[in-house]
């Protein structure tokens, strides 16, 4: 009897992730070229090209923040900072309701202070 042996790849491995190669900026729930140079990174282990990487310029700086701060509007995430620290336990409490795999709020020892809110 002959057994078959097949690692896995080295973690370090080219073969473990897949890379495209452009990625752009993230900007208002979609991807968006940036207005600056695009970035070329290297694999140090071999110093051939990996990706192209798209850079910001400072109006797209302009549109993220403004994008983030619609956002936050949107979502109803306004308000003083005291109020949000408030509204976290809670959240806790309904996400621990619904949870599953054994995450419920009576078994769950971590979830004490959603509790006693």
């Amino acid at each position: 009897m002959t057994l078959d042996w097949e690692y896995a790849p080295a973690p370090e491995s080219a073969a473990i992730g897949r890379l495209r190669d452009r990625y752009q900026m993230y900007v208002g729930g979609r991807f968006v070229d940036g207005r600056g140079d695009d970035v070329k990174t290297i694999n140090p282990a071999t110093e051939e090209p990996l990706a192209s990487v798209s850079t910001a310029g400072t109006a797209d700086v302009d549109d993220a923040v403004a994008a983030a701060r619609a956002a936050r509007r949107r979502r109803g995430t306004a308000g003083p900072p005291a109020s949000r620290a408030r509204a976290w336990p809670r959240a806790a409490a309904r996400a621990a309701g619904s949870a599953t795999c054994g995450a419920r709020r009576d078994r769950n020892p971590s979830l004490d202070h959603a509790r006693s809110r």
